[in-house]
């Protein structure tokens, strides 16, 4: 006994089962020649139900599949009729299942480039569009080869030869598949908010100790020989719940102390350690220090509220204005983000504010660092490890990299808080223009606009959780919401790396605004360097010097079409000419500063113009309204100016009969508007023109006239008096108004008045005359006719009807003529006569003949000769 083809399914569809081999066992089956059905019973072919697209059909029912009268037989649908096959778009062709070979698949297995790879399972074949041979479906509703499928990344798509932007290294789309270079990238370790790390492996934890810790070196072993720098954080407390923050960074590059600390930057040279050079430059609201071995340090000093700093700069403990230079150190103007560079070695440090990076090439410190950062080894496993190489907890391996190990106590771990929901998809966020806070029991919304739509494009390229619950840890332990302010700072320069930028500040209802000096505005995505109209500057820093950043720096710049003065101020100006040579102690003004040649450190200094306090203006005049303008000596001046929308509502419109008049203010700022009469008349609020006749609404018989007399208008009444009727006169169905309306008109029926008249006489023609009195006929009477006066026209109408005949008959008789001769003689007898409308014609219009006068034209008359 077999179970393979054994059920009433196998005779409508192919049994998969038939291709698995099974080993024999005992049970029970149905027998040959009987197939089970839905219920598990044994029946013959004849009781088996039909299987169509999922669906049971019980055996001889009918259904219509396709357009197709199908019906179950022996298990099987025998259609009869064509089923409506649909047109393919080119180059797709059309698969019919009902031709195709038993187990053939149909569109429901047209493979595509998502599913090339994949297997397809049939239950039945469907009949459909398909891609010809070697071709794959596009899912757009066209076919294309293997090899122009596109590639997918982060959801979007991309076409075979287009690249993409893999950390360090760039992928190429070609075959369905990406394919990128293998370069080592960069290890990158970054210190946040309220104690949050990230490894140079990508191990990330937190960390509250407040005393000096070692952030990395590359010192490894003990051996203070062979090192070339040296990163030290000092933390203090700075919130509730034991957070920290970090007071002052220390860099070690060979012979110089580099310490940022409140208020200011220090520079202390000290005898051991090699001389590595460096320079102190602006990279929009950044400091940068840049050292000529490689490492670059970058600081965000505007964006905590905790630490407070100014351009002051110290070298050998002495102060200097930058820009400065001596023995490869060069110091210039300050921003946001501290950035130390180190070229030899191609490494990078960033320090903003609560933020700290530190990015060091692979290829040069595989191995070779350590401290809090962890060992840049792309091994996530040993990156906690303390002085001792032995990994610990990373809350135990960081405090365990303290500088004083005495009288540092060990912090206790932070707790655990994390949003109420992981991978959460925040609310929208509140819209830029909103001046109203967030309200007090959403303290975190400041965090959910990382998963909102203004880092919607960097969701796709970096992952947001991390950076979503350290802000929201740090929200929930700090006063104020602003520090979650770092959490959103450090994914956002992770974004500007990725080539991904956005202005998110103005999304944080001010929280995390950033000031700028008044000359200067605020830009999200500004250049690394800023050019100045000292062009030796320029070619220093920008030209000799090309950033290898994104290219993306927040920071204070020069509104568009001004140049920065020069990198030690905050002036601005249109035109770099107004950089001229001054005599010491001369002043000028120049972009509503107030300028003056230092004698002492010759360099140019400059401070707001300081203005005078004018006098009270008062506006009095109607549609007036103080306006405050800035002057030519960049004071604000008060004056009075027209504003059209403080004038008093007027009438916009006239009467009928006058029309508005509108005139420029005698004294003030508003528009005279007057109502001058037209020259019409007026009749029910409608106006109308000198000689316009018109039918008054309440009576047709009434009409007026608008007439001018002596330079007066005046209404003239018209009244029409209708002449007497009697409907009983008329022909049924003709009764009408008149053209005004006014009287009532028909056709009259036939009278009396107008009837036959018979007389005798002897007919006469060309000498021949009748041998006795010949019976005429003619129609005599008269008829219905009037004249009346039409408003409409402006003249008289004329209504005219004539007594003639109706029905005539032609009758012949024989002349008898001097020759002896007769002739045939036809004339007309009129039979009926009637009442006919007729033209009316003028008093010069000849007149119709008297009735009697003989009739001879109308005679016609055919001679005969007997």
């Amino acid at each position: 006994m077999t179970s393979c083809d054994r059920t009433c399914r196998s005779l409508s569809e192919p049994d998969y089962t038939c291709k698995v081999k099974f080993v024999p066992v005992d049970g029970c089956g149905c027998a040959e020649g009987t197939y089970m059905d839905e219920g598990g019973r044994c029946v013959p072919p004849a009781s088996c139900p039909c299987y169509n697209k999922g669906s049971v059909v019980s055996a001889g029912e009918v259904i219509n599949r396709d357009g197709a009268l199908c019906t179950c037989k022996q298990g099987k649908l025998n259609c009869i009729g064509e089923s409506a096959q649909p047109s393919c778009a080119a180059p797709m062709v059309y698969f019919d299942c009902s031709n195709a070979t038993q187990g053939a698949r149909g569109s429901e297995c047209q493979k595509s480039c998502q599913t090339l790879d994949m297997e397809c399972y049939s239950t039945e074949c469907a009949s459909g569009c398909v891609c010809p041979q070697g071709l794959l479906s596009d899912d757009k509703g066209g076919c294309v080869s293997e090899n122009q499928c596109p590639c997918i990344h982060n959801g979007a798509s991309y076409k075979p030869g287009e690249t993409i932007k893999a950390d360090c290294n760039t992928c190429t789309c070609k075959d369905r598949r990406w394919q990128c270079t293998d370069n080592q990238c960069q290890g990158t370790c970054a210190i946040y908010g309220d104690g949050h790390y990230i490894t140079f492996d990508g191990k990330r934890f937190s960390f509250n100790g407040d005393c000096e810790y070692t952030l990395t070196q590359d010192y490894c072993s003990g051996n203070s020989a062979n090192g070339t720098f040296r990163v030290i954080t000092e933390n203090i407390p700075c919130g509730t719940t034991g957070t920290t923050c970090s007071k002052a960074i220390k860099l070690f590059l060979g012979n110089n102390e580099l310490i940022l600390s409140e208020g200011h930057y220090q520079v202390v040279q000290r005898d051991s350690g090699e001389d590595v050079p460096y320079k102190i430059s602006t990279m929009g609201i950044y400091m940068v220090i840049q050292a000529k071995n490689g490492l670059i340090l970058m600081w965000d000093k505007k964006t905590s509220m905790f630490i407070k700093l100014s351009p002051n700069f110290q070298f050998d403990n002495k102060q200097i204005t930058p820009a400065f230079s001596r023995d490869g150190i060069q110091i210039s103007s300050t921003g946001i983000d501290m950035s130390v560079e180190i070229p030899e070695i191609n490494a990078h440090v960033s320090f903003r504010g609560l933020m700290f990076v530190i990015t060091l090439p692979y290829s040069l410190f595989h191995g070779n660092t350590e401290g809090q950062c962890g060992i840049c080894d792309n091994n996530k496993t040993n990156d906690c490890s303390g002085p001792n190489q032995v990994v610990e907890s990373c809350s135990d391996s960081a405090h365990d990299w303290r500088i004083n190990k005495t009288g540092c106590s060990k912090p206790t771990p932070p707790p655990t808080v994390r949003p109420s929901t992981t991978a959460k998809t925040p609310s929208k966020p509140p819209s830029p223009a909103s001046s109203t806070p967030p309200s007090p029991d959403s303290k975190a919304s400041i965090c959910e606009i990382i998963y909102s739509k203004v880092f919607e494009a960097c969701n796709e390229k970096i992952p947001a959780q991390p950076f979503y619950e350290a802000c929201y840890f740090d929200v929930c332990h700090m006063p104020g919401t602003r520090i979650g302010c770092s959490s959103l700072e450090v994914y956002a320069s992770m974004c500007e790396a990725a080539g991904v930028c956005m202005d998110w500040r103005k999304y944080t209802n001010g929280k995390c605004n950033y000031s700028c000096p008044p000359t200067k505005e605020y830009r999200a995505c500004g250049p690394d360097v800023q050019p100045t109209c000292n062009s030796k500057y320029n070619e220093k820093y920008i030209d000799q010097n090309p950033s290898d950043s994104s290219g993306f720096t927040e920071g204070c710049f020069c509104p568009n079409g001004t140049t920065l003065f020069n990198s030690v101020s905050d002036v601005c100006v249109s035109s770099c000419g107004e950089q001229r040579l001054h005599n010491p102690g001369e002043t000028w003004q120049s972009n509503c500063q107030d300028c003056v040649c230092d004698r002492d450190s010759m360099s140019v200094q400059c401070k707001p113009h300081v203005c005078t306090e004018e006098s009270p203006v008062t506006c009095s005049k109607e549609g007036q309204e103080r306006v405050t303008e800035i002057d030519s000596q960049c004071c604000n001046k008060t004056l009075c100016k027209c504003n059209v929308d403080l004038c008093p509502k007027t009438q916009q419109s006239c009467d009928p009969g006058f029309k508005l008049e509108i005139s420029p203010p005698e004294d003030g700022c508003c528009l005279k508007h007057t109502c001058l009469p037209k020259d019409v008349c007026v009749f029910n609020n409608t106006e109308y023109q000198p000689g316009q006749v018109w039918t008054s609404p309440d009576n047709n018989c009434t009409k007026y006239k608008c007439d001018k007399n002596k330079d007066q208008l005046g209404l003239t009444e018209i009244n029409i008096f209708c002449p007497p009727f009697n409907a009983e006169d008329c022909i049924p169905g003709t009764l009408t108004p008149d053209p005004d309306s006014c009287c009532l008109q028909c056709i009259p029926k036939p009278n009396n008045k107008c009837n036959i008249e018979k007389q005798k006489t002897k007919i006469v023609s060309n000498g021949c005359h009748s041998n006795s009195p010949v019976e005429l006929t003619s129609c005599g009477g008269s008829c219905g006719t009037y004249s009346m006066y039409s408003s409409e026209s402006n003249s008289m109408m004329h209504s005219c009807t004539c007594c003639r005949e109706t029905k005539t008959s032609e009758k012949t008789i024989t002349l008898s003529c001097p020759d002896s001769t007769t002739v045939d003689y036809s004339y007309i007898y009129v039979e009926e006569c009637g009442c006919q409308n007729t033209e009316c014609v003028d008093n010069n219009t000849t007149s119709v003949p008297p009735r009697g006068q003989e009739v001879t034209e109308d005679l016609r008359a055919r001679r005969r000769r007997k």
